[in-house]
């Protein structure tokens, strides 16, 4: 007596993924009492996948990322080039803890296939702004890792330090939030560079590129376009080191 409609109700969820792997249980049971003769489970493979709804995502506005960088600046400065290369080459952050000196050149970011997260290779174009934080920061050695040791629990103090609700063990006192305090959005850094990248120009077939998207234009598209104001983004660019200005060539 169960039918499809009573199957796709019980299981109903916002995430495909769960769905899915409800729909792949239910039915280790309906095909074994199908094979006992209790039952047709035919029904399931007519129900469908829920189709994803897209996320919004996080990005910092201009104060923020002045705040997050001048926070590395004075108390973490070994972490200046890891936070500068999430901003300013949107190089995701498990990324960056395979990323080494070797990896950068004049002309940009050799993201190669053991680096990548889609173990597909790929290049982001060195850009004035990133060149002025990365001035002054490498390494004889190469082979050096960009992310300092302890990166991890670094990263955290940084974005405690610029006033975000983040944990963080390494501050034995760490500043009181304000009442208008965030929790980090997912992938704040990167988001951000994409949408300010986008708004001054960067196409969307260069951005698939230089990001190592596999999602397309579309939805390229829905995320990035328009989340940043022009004058916001030109803003983002002329962020330099210890409060200077970036000449940005970057026009919309």
């Amino acid at each position: 007596d169960v039918t499809q409609e009573d199957i796709e109700g019980a299981l109903a969820s916002d995430s495909p993924s769960t769905f899915k792997g409800h729909i792949r249980n239910v039915g280790v049971l309906f095909r074994f009492a199908e094979r006992k003769g209790w039952c047709d489970a035919g029904f399931l493979k007519r129900i469908e996948t829920p189709t994803p709804q897209a996320a919004e995502i996080g990005v910092l506005r201009v104060p923020e990322v002045r705040a997050l960088l001048k926070a590395a600046e004075k108390h973490y400065p070994d972490t200046v080039p890891a936070f500068a290369l999430a901003l300013f080459a949107g190089i995701r952050i498990e990324e960056l803890q395979r990323l080494t000196w070797a990896d950068v050149e004049d002309e940009g970011i050799n993201v190669s296939r053991d680096t990548a997260k889609k173990r597909k290779r790929r290049f982001v174009g060195m850009n004035p702004t990133l060149k002025a934080w990365l001035a002054g920061h490498s390494f004889e050695d190469e082979s050096a890792p960009i992310v300092p040791g302890n990166w991890k629990e670094k990263y955290k103090a940084v974005r405690r330090l610029a006033g975000w609700k983040v944990s963080a063990r390494l501050l034995k006192e760490p500043p009181e939030l304000k009442a208008s305090a965030k929790r980090w959005p997912q992938n704040a850094m990167r988001h951000t560079h994409a949408s300010a990248a986008v708004r001054t120009g960067t196409s969307l077939m260069d951005l698939i590129f230089e990001f190592g998207h596999s999602g397309g234009e579309e939805l390229l598209r829905e995320h990035y376009v328009g989340r940043y104001r022009k004058k916001d983004a030109i803003a983002f660019w002329e962020i330099g080191p210890k409060g200077t200005k970036i000449e940005s060539k970057r026009v919309a």
